[in-house]
């Protein structure tokens, strides 16, 4: 999984965590999602890449934190240059360590303010 997450050219990778589909419905589908000095790649249950950024692309990201009985996450979008899709997906619990480190990341490469 890390060997196809490498060859993106996207740098080293500096961690990866848990995340879920926003649409995954009723069947959570729990990824693993890449950040790398150079961008972000996400990967479905069998480590193939479904979507990654760079972020000399990132024009912005925005969260929305989503918080019930049982359950928090934080929904993640995160906008690209030009007129492509954002990529989109959900970071699970209250306090993910996924959003501090893709903000922190996303700032150090100054795609963020």
């Amino acid at each position: 999984m890390r060997t196809r997450v490498s060859g993106l050219g996207l740098g080293p990778i500096g961690g990866d965590y848990a995340l879920m589909t926003p649409f995954a419905g009723t069947l959570l589908q729990i990824l693993r999602c890449y950040l790398l000095t150079e961008g972000v790649a996400v990967t479905n249950r069998f480590g193939r890449v479904t979507d990654s950024v760079a972020w000399s692309d990132v024009t912005g990201i925005q969260q929305t934190t989503v918080v019930d009985l049982y359950m928090g996450a934080h929904r993640m979008e995160i906008h690209r240059n030009q007129s492509a899709t954002p990529l989109t997906f959900l970071a699970p619990g209250v306090k993910s360590r996924l959003v501090e480190a893709l903000l922190t990341e996303g700032r150090r490469a100054g795609a963020l303010q």
